[in-house]
């Protein structure tokens, strides 16, 4: 019996979620043998439905798909694209190097003119979802509406999963024990321009182990390397599509407070790549108005709500210190039209102590900065030498 899995996905039926599993581990004739009479009957009455009406399997159904065998779950890879014909080629094709574990990689476009969607209808096993006019995290979201795995991965259409990744994860995850909410790995930093090196290199050093808290709120979380078990999101929810440049850190305070374990490795799951039209690493967002006003709404939601964990919400209020001196500082430069008097007003409003928590945030962020020059001077001396 053949089975087409790119359209039955409309059915989410615990059976057809096993056959899904099976095919995707690479058995395209499943043995009629394993199934039982009812599900024969079904498979004999699928229907099928366009793209646009897949909707992947419950929570009961995903746990079907090992019940036939599988000693690995399905792993989902999403990856939201935008006219990203130059680097997407590549993104791809790290997830085709993958070998022995079940995957899916979903891509949805936000309507993308560059030959982007061609590339994508040219490549097999590419499961293509066209949402024209959607942002980054309303394109994950309908990705994760749309997923059939047990673990989700975000791959950015710029970025590369490196070989043995897929491998790594499965195999932490099999010995992770129920308890996990997710896998993570280490995540490296490259750049297409030498003159970026320094930066990769950097990141790559502090890049944190493990991921706290305080990496979300003051830090770089690096979500990327973080590989989902499905029931997190089912019990956090989904990212807030309001903010369409930190939904990724607010998602995470929320997974914080609702108590994520997160089994780390040492692997490296993720590259990171450096480049001038980046959306994740560039550092033109750190002086961004639209990234500060994001940041302090996040941190002043998570610190005035009474049922966020004491720590989570002290740590927030540093967090919302830090983002109205840079504020302030815009609004200093020019940047922030209102003026300074009114964002020392309206962030005062907020917080009062605000200024009376700034300056234990500046001991710390010279001290970062202290030890971010001492890891590079060897680095730029060898580079010097060369």
């Amino acid at each position: 019996m053949l089975v087409c899995c790119d359209d039955y996905m409309a059915r989410a039926h615990l059976d057809q979620a096993c056959l899904l599993a099976t095919w995707r581990a690479g058995f395209s004739d499943y043995k009629c043998s394993r199934l039982s009479a009812s599900l024969k009957d079904r498979c004999s009455l699928l229907e099928f439905c366009p793209s646009s009406k897949r909707a992947g399997p419950s929570a009961a159904h995903r746990d079907a798909l090992v019940c036939w065998g599988m000693t690995r779950p399905l792993i989902s890879i999403l990856t939201p694209v935008l006219n990203r014909i130059d680097l997407l080629g590549g993104a791809l094709d790290s997830v085709r190097r993958a070998r022995g574990v079940p995957s899916e990689h979903l891509v949805i476009d936000g309507g993308s003119t560059d030959g982007t969607l061609s590339l994508l209808r040219s490549r097999p096993g590419i499961r293509l979802i066209e949402a024209p006019g959607t942002g980054i995290y309303d394109a994950l979201n309908l990705g994760l509406r749309a997923a059939g795995g047990d673990i989700i991965c975000q791959l950015n259409s710029d970025d590369l999963l490196p070989a043995g990744a897929l491998e790594a994860v499965a195999e932490a995850d099999a010995g992770a024990g129920r308890g996990a909410d997710a896998v993570r790995g280490r995540a490296i930093f490259f750049a297409d321009d030498a003159a970026q090196n320094a930066s990769a290199a950097t990141l790559s050093a502090e890049f944190p182990v493990p991921l706290r808290p305080r990496d979300v709120a003051l830090g770089a979380p690096a979500i990327n390397a973080l590989f989902v078990r499905r029931r997190l999101y089912d019990r956090v929810g989904y990212f807030d599509p309001r903010f369409r440049l930190a939904a990724d850190r607010e998602w995470l305070l929320r997974a914080f407070a609702a108590g994520m374990r997160v089994h780390e490795i040492c692997a490296d799951v993720y590259c990171f790549r450096l480049h001038t039209g980046s959306l994740t690493i560039n550092p033109g967002r750190s002086g961004s108005l639209a990234i500060r006003l994001e940041h302090l709404e996040i941190s002043r939601r998570v610190f005035g709500s009474l049922d966020a964990p004491a720590t989570l919400r002290r740590l927030c209020r540093r967090w919302f210190a830090k983002e109205a001196a840079l504020l302030l500082y815009l609004a200093a430069i020019g940047r922030y039209e209102a003026g300074i008097s009114r964002a020392l007003r309206d962030t005062l409003a907020v917080s009062p102590q605000w200024p009376v928590d700034l300056p234990r945030e500046l001991l710390a962020f010279a001290g970062r900065r202290l030890r971010r020059w001492m890891r590079l001077c060897p680095w730029r001396l060898e580079s010097t030498s060369r």
